[in-house]
């Protein structure tokens, strides 16, 4: 994989409206950071409703959609064994190989409001992952906002 420079990633809309038991209005921002064998991609940020799939691009220096974060937010539980205050994202990364989305990592992350979770892909043996030695590395952070709450 060759490495191009980092331009600003494009935000694209949600690609259909949540059906999730939140209340409604809720939202969450989903702050991001990709990096692609050690090199980062950009540094998005989406707001989304729970139960809602939104779609983040992020572009090559031609401004061609390069990678791509696919993210659900889902909605609020109660369930047994989760975190109290988690929030659950979905989240897959994809790069565009001959035209065609390429999976390069998906996980289910648990993060705490204000905190941040990593999802990380390393060669056998390259332990801990960083963002250096990753070949995919994603850091991310949500925060719930409510309704009439202003996003900075």
């Amino acid at each position: 994989m060759r490495l191009i420079a980092m331009i600003p990633a494009l935000l694209l809309p949600a690609l259909a409206a949540g059906s999730g038991e939140a209340a409604l209005g809720d939202q969450y921002m989903v702050e991001m950071a990709l990096w692609i064998e050690g090199e980062q991609r950009g540094t998005p940020i989406v707001v989304i409703e729970p139960d809602a799939p939104a779609s983040v691009a992020v572009a090559d220096e031609s401004g061609s959609e390069r990678w791509k974060i696919e993210l659900l937010v889902e909605a609020p539980s109660v369930s047994e064994g989760a975190p109290i205050g988690a929030t659950w994202l979905n989240l897959t990364v994809y790069e565009r190989r001959d035209g065609e989305w390429e999976t390069l990592a998906d996980s289910l992350l648990g993060v705490r409001e204000g905190r941040t979770a990593t999802m990380s892909v390393v060669k056998s043996g390259q332990e801990p992952a960083t963002r250096d030695n990753s070949l995919v590395y994603l850091e991310a952070q949500a925060s719930r906002l409510r309704p009439g709450q202003s996003r900075q």
